[in-house]
């Protein structure tokens, strides 16, 4: 019914470095990409945006290896200034959270996601963009090298179609005629603390990635309206709008946040909210395959983003760019 009711506003609001993804990859490029244009972008559309940092704690020598494998695979893929911090430097970034020493990323910032897509479809449209709202596609025909995309009142026509589904871009692929791509819906719930994250908490603290998980781990993020949020869990689901949030997570979450914020208590929760990540990974595999972004051989003018899952925000506007290049 309007932008950012999908998976664009279900999310984090992190704007992410670059260092997680693997060397070599879309989602490395076109996050690191991203990142580096997303201030001035911001700026330009008015939309809240604060570089916070960003903080990978570690408890052991183990986490402590990890993170130098990070730091390197970060410098890889062009992330800049990403360092090891003692456990002291820690706690003067964030003097609540236990650890004995962090990963420091500090191109890392928050942004408002729902003012980000609002900003950008009100650009769009002051040059020249129509949106159709509550227009579900029904079926897709290919007549004569143009498309004749249906939905249950019109029929759209085209030399091209952007496929930037999100959770259904798989299906509107099927209808188009290129069957060989399966999402898996990954439902990530969070939990909203009150505003105390000025007094508790003023930077993202992550822990530092266990493989196999659908996501980055449960982490402690500020709002760029004070809240704090703590999430995402990781449950692979059936169903693809199933954005239920339930006691059970919430328990788990508090639980796992309290051994990075141990003050933290659930009497700050004032409401909840879940994302489902688009994911090509099955269940069983878990951890991220790269973005799918291609024009298809099979089905020339078929322009496919498949699996634009974290770090998809981030990367949104170069992804735009390889789109408008493709054209």
């Amino acid at each position: 019914a309007d932008v950012a009711g999908g998976t664009s506003g279900r999310n984090s609001a992190v704007v992410h470095a670059g260092f997680n993804n693997h060397p070599g990859s879309l989602m490395a490029r076109l996050c690191v990409e991203g990142n580096k244009g997303f201030e001035s972008l911001c700026r330009s559309l008015h939309v809240p945006y604060r570089k916070t940092g960003k903080l990978l704690i570690a408890y052991d020598k183990a986490d402590i290896q990890k993170l130098c494998e990070i730091i390197q695979q970060g410098n890889q893929n062009g992330c800049e200034d990403l360092r090891l911090i003692s456990g002291e430097e820690l706690h003067q970034l964030a003097p609540n959270v236990n650890g004995i020493g962090a990963m420091y990323s500090p191109h890392t910032a928050i942004f408002d996601p729902f003012t980000y897509c609002i900003a950008l479809a009100e650009n769009a449209a002051e040059n020249g963009v129509e949106f159709k709202f509550e227009q579900q596609v029904t079926r897709i025909e290919r007549v004569n090298e143009r498309f004749h995309v249906f939905t249950a009142d019109c029929e759209y026509t085209s030399k091209y179609i952007i496929n930037s589904a999100g959770l259904h871009s798989d299906e509107i692929s099927r209808m188009a005629g290129v069957d060989k791509y399966q999402l898996y819906p990954c439902r990530g719930e969070y939990f909203i603390l009150d505003k105390i994250a000025k007094d508790v908490l003023a930077i993202p603290v992550y822990p530092v990635p266990k493989p196999g998980i659908g996501g980055l781990g449960v982490h402690l993020t500020p709002t760029i309206d004070g809240n704090l949020i703590i999430g995402p869990s990781a449950e692979y689901i059936d169903r693809r709008e199933d954005y239920a949030t339930t006691s059970e997570i919430m328990s788990k979450l508090i639980s796992e946040a309290q051994q990075i914020l141990p003050g933290i208590e659930r009497k700050y929760v004032i409401g909840g909210y879940s994302g489902i990540r688009p994911k090509q990974a099955p269940p069983g595999e878990g951890g991220f395959r790269d973005f799918v972004i291609c024009e298809e051989d099979t089905c020339p003018g078929l322009i496919n983003l498949i699996g634009i899952e974290s770090p998809g925000l981030t990367a949104s506007v170069p992804i735009a760019r390889m789109v408008c290049k493709i054209i």
